[in-house]
């Protein structure tokens, strides 16, 4: 009998191991195939809960990273508090009202006519932050040469299209009767295809782009009448290439680990098999460096969040999908904190300082528009891109791809059903997108752009008229285009 369980024993084990292997794999390959549709929920990250239904904090309440117990505009610690950081604060107010009209040449001619006195606003980054600031655009060497249009005319750079630039923030900014026009110039300087790796130097720049991203924007801002040394504030988003070819300028995409206390930390510089929330950092430290050289008398950097990349096919657009839209976050929070520490702990460090503000090596650095939200899975509500208090917008921020008959670059067919939304390209040229943003997309951006700016204490000093807060609609978040609804 005891021979006989023997024999028996391992034929059903082995049969139900069979079975059950089979159904792991049918299920594997069901879920492979359900994230290429879309990414259904963000990464749960090593330093909190993720937002999930099966962790503690509530979805609908909040989403980045519930350890912040839904205060997610703020100045963030490693220990997951949300305590403010007044010097900081302080020290970004009293920098927002040091942005003043400036000559063309302050140091040697501090005295031009007033006409001549202009406070610069520069756009760094990559495609989509080109899309949602004023259109696809390039210049200079070697792709094209425009010409350039009028100082500060709405086509909010150069050589941007009409239907391109009229669902961006220049675009809305410079349209604005409150917005402080009559001395504000913006110039966009974010280009298609420089991710974080061409902007660290002026050696190189993006295949079929400018040569040289900082000659480039210098010259950008020289076509609108402006001066470097007019330059003082500076909108930033960046990201790291995924794609082989060409070879990207960063280090093989990874994500950050998934279990507690398995993550040691980021070292200080761009290194092969580090997360790239890592190497994201690293490089966005020396980007912010590299402005401070450029622009003398910049006062201010704002780092704006990516938005949601999970429509994405991590296949055919390897550019930079989820995770690493979101964990983009992260090296942003973890740059704002190095640099509060090395302001508020001074010597504290084996290192010289890098990111101290107070001694002119970077400008100061805060948070720009939070605009990341798990597609519809989990809306943002709480979000900080709304400066607190606010009232809650009309519907949370979600990103939508529900139709599947939109095929051009920009924009859903003009006759989409209102249930149906597309807020990203379908294609980009013959490849597959659904990572830019369509009009759609940079409606919503630049809507979340505009009323951030309209409200915030760090930006009402210089970019209103009246220095303070300026009229703008809390955006609902839903897009209309299409249904001659927008809110232009």
């Amino acid at each position: 009998m005891a021979r006989y369980r023997f024999v028996v024993y391992p034929f059903w084990a082995t049969m139900y191991c069979f079975v059950l292997a089979a159904l792991l794999v049918v299920l594997h390959t069901s879920i492979a195939h359900a994230q290429l549709q879309r990414w259904p929920d963000h990464t749960p990250l090593i330093d909190g809960d993720d937002g999930s239904a099966h962790n503690s904090c509530n979805p609908t309440s909040s989403l980045y990273k519930c350890q912040f117990h839904g205060f997610l505009y703020g100045h963030w610690n490693d220990n997951g508090s949300n305590t403010a950081d007044t010097t900081h604060i302080n020290d970004g107010i009293a920098r927002a009202n040091a942005v003043q009209p400036l000559c063309p040449d302050p140091l040697h001619q501090p005295n031009c006519q007033d006409s001549q006195k202009k406070i610069g606003v520069v756009m760094i980054g990559m495609s989509n932050w080109t899309k949602e600031g004023c259109g696809s655009q390039l210049f200079g060497n070697p792709p094209v040469s425009i010409q350039p249009p009028p100082v500060n005319d709405k086509n909010c750079g150069l050589g941007a299209l009409p239907d391109d630039r009229k669902y961006s923030f220049i675009y809305k900014a410079t349209s604005h009767s409150q917005v402080n026009n009559g001395r504000l110039i913006f110039a966009d300087c974010a280009e298609i295809g420089a991710v974080a790796g061409y902007w660290i130097n002026d050696s190189q720049g993006p295949q079929g782009g400018p040569a040289h991203l900082w000659t480039n924007c210098h010259d950008i801002i020289t076509a609108l009448g402006l001066t470097d040394a007019q330059v003082q504030v500076v909108l930033f988003k960046q990201a790291d290439s995924g794609e082989s070819s060409p070879p990207p300028p960063n280090p093989t995409l990874m994500p950050l680990p998934t279990g507690a206390g398995t993550f040691a930390g980021c070292s200080g510089s761009p290194q092969e098999g580090q997360p790239d929330a890592c190497n994201l950092q690293a490089f966005m430290t020396t980007i912010a460096q590299q402005v401070k050289v450029h622009y003398p008398n910049v006062q201010q950097m704002f780092l704006h969040s990516r938005i949601y990349a999970g429509y994405a096919d991590p296949v055919e657009s390897p550019l930079n999908p989820e995770p690493y839209a979101y964990e983009q976050g992260f090296a942003i929070k973890w740059l704002i904190k190095a640099q509060m520490d090395e302001v508020d702990f001074p010597g504290a460090y084996p290192h010289a300082p890098v990111l101290d503000y107070r001694t002119n090596i970077v400008p100061w650095l805060d948070w720009g528009t939070y605009m990341w939200a798990s597609g519809t899975t989990v809306p943002c509500v709480n979000c900080p891109m709304y400066p607190v208090p606010t009232p809650p917008p009309a519907q949370p921020l979600k990103w939508v791809d529900t139709n599947p008959n939109h095929g051009d670059n920009n924009h859903c067919p003009i006759n989409h059903v209102q249930t149906q939304e597309c807020d990203f390209q379908a294609k980009t040229g013959t490849k597959i997108d659904n990572l830019h943003p369509s009009f759609c997309g940079r409606d919503k951006v630049s809507n979340l752009m505009m009323y951030f700016y309209c409200n915030s204490p760090y930006t009402t000093p210089w970019f209103t008229t009246s220095g303070q807060k300026c009229t703008w609609t809390p955006p609902d978040n839903s897009c209309t285009y299409g249904q001659g609804a927008d809110t232009l």
